[in-house]
């Protein structure tokens, strides 16, 4: 079978103007993970690149930095030395501390 070919469309295309990736706004700092640790960050897409916009590096939704917290002193409880221990002057079995 025969086909015939014909020129159509030929108006031609507009120019595509690039849309890179866009964020949003970072949220705030959270809380101190503990003495002296790190605490984080995030963001979101805002838009989404076009198909000649510089892609979204999904490694930048995130932000960690140290931070430093007021560290609780660590303390121990003071022992006086060992005693013997006293039974009262009573017959039958008596317990002591």
């Amino acid at each position: 079978s025969l086909m015939v070919t014909a020129p159509c469309n030929m108006q031609p295309c507009e120019a595509v103007v690039c849309q890179d990736c866009q964020w949003e706004e970072w949220s705030d700092w959270s809380e101190c993970t503990e003495c002296g640790g790190q605490h984080t960050r995030h963001r979101s897409v805002l838009e989404l690149p076009n198909s000649c916009g510089k892609p979204c590096d999904m490694r930048s939704t995130m932000e960690v930095s140290t931070c430093t917290s007021a560290c609780e002193e660590t303390s121990f409880c003071g022992w006086t030395e060992w005693t013997d221990p006293k039974c009262s002057g009573r017959c039958g079995q008596s317990t002591t501390m």
